[in-house]
C-alpha cells in the first residue's frame, strides 16, 4: 500500500512567499560564480511529508541546478524519497530563465503523487 500524501494550497502561498521574498536575494547571490549555494523551499503541511524545491550551485560552476525532494512511505514509518532534477540554468540567464524552471520545478513536484508505477525506481 502506497501512503496517501494530502498536498495543500497552503504550499502554494510558501512557494508564492518563496518566490517573492526569497529569489530576488537569490538571485544576486547565485550570480556570484566564488561559492557555493544552497537553497531549499520547503512546502509541506503538518501532517504532511516533506517536499521541496532545491537549487545548487557549485563554486566555481556556471551552472545552477533546479531539483525536487518529494518524501513517501510506502507503509507507515518506511520512508524513501523521490529526487530528480528538474532542470539547469546557465548564471549568465538566471534573470530569463531562472523563475520558469523554479515554477516547472514546483508545478512537477505539487502534482507528483506515489503510485504503484512511479514509486520502484526510488526503492533500494
Amino acid at each position: 500500500m502506497v501512503a496517501t500524501l494530502v498536498f495543500t494550497d497552503a504550499a502554494t502561498q510558501v512557494f508564492n512567499d518563496f518566490m517573492t521574498c526569497e529569489v530576488p536575494g537569490m538571485m544576486e547571490q547565485l550570480a556570484k560564480p566564488d561559492e557555493l549555494h544552497f537553497f531549499y523551499c520547503s512546502f509541506n503541511g503538518p501532517d504532511e511529508l516533506s517536499r521541496r524545491v532545491l537549487v545548487v550551485a557549485d563554486a566555481s560552476s556556471p551552472i545552477v541546478r533546479v531539483c525536487i525532494e518529494a518524501a513517501y512511505e510506502l507503509f507507515e514509518g518506511d520512508i524513501h524519497y523521490k529526487v530528480e532534477r528538474i532542470g539547469t540554468v546557465d548564471r549568465s540567464q538566471l534573470r530569463s530563465d531562472f523563475v520558469p524552471l523554479l515554477e516547472r520545478a514546483f508545478d512537477k513536484l505539487y502534482n507528483w503523487r506515489p503510485t504503484h508505477d512511479n514509486i520502484w525506481d526510488n526503492v533500494y
